[in-house]
């Protein structure tokens, strides 16, 4: 089964999905403790959710070392990044990578990627890609829009 990770297809078990998906949700509170009584709770909001993921790319259907080099970079510039585990756009979320390990499965006798496994944990950003692209969008839009310039 082929999903995506960014513009990156990845593989994953065809039966269950990817290998590994564990996902965590997490509430903060304040405690404030009183003279007397119980404690009271403030409700501070919910964390950034975190998911783990396992997938693989293979050669049969992407260049490995090409997409190991996009998760990288990835991982290295922060970059949020769309999670689909489907090719129809079942999108999941939009994360930043805040942990990454690769593991080479496979290579040819010259020593050129076949098969790597990769393990991310992930966290979901605050920041959704559709948000800042439609912002630059708008103005943009503004800009050209005659019947929004200035008369002079």
């Amino acid at each position: 089964m082929l999903g995506l990770f960014g513009d990156s297809v990845i593989g994953t078990d065809h039966l269950t999905g990817p290998t590994t998906d564990d996902e965590v949700k997490s509430a903060r509170f304040a405690r404030h403790t009183p003279l007397h009584g119980r404690s009271v709770l403030q409700d501070l909001g919910n964390d950034n959710g975190t998911k783990r993921l396992r997938f693989f790319f293979d050669e049969t259907f992407c260049d490995v070392q090409v997409e190991r080099a996009k998760i990288e970079a990835a991982f290295l510039l922060r970059v949020p990044m769309r999670l689909f585990l489907d090719l129809r756009g079942f999108e999941v979320g939009v994360y930043i990578i805040e942990r990454l390990r690769i593991r080479n499965l496979k290579t040819t006798s010259r020593g050129r990627l076949v098969r790597v496994e990769i393990e991310v944990e992930l966290v979901e950003s605050p920041v959704r890609i559709d948000g800042v692209l439609d912002a630059a969008a708008g103005t943009a839009r503004a800009a050209l829009n005659p019947a929004l310039r200035r008369i002079k």
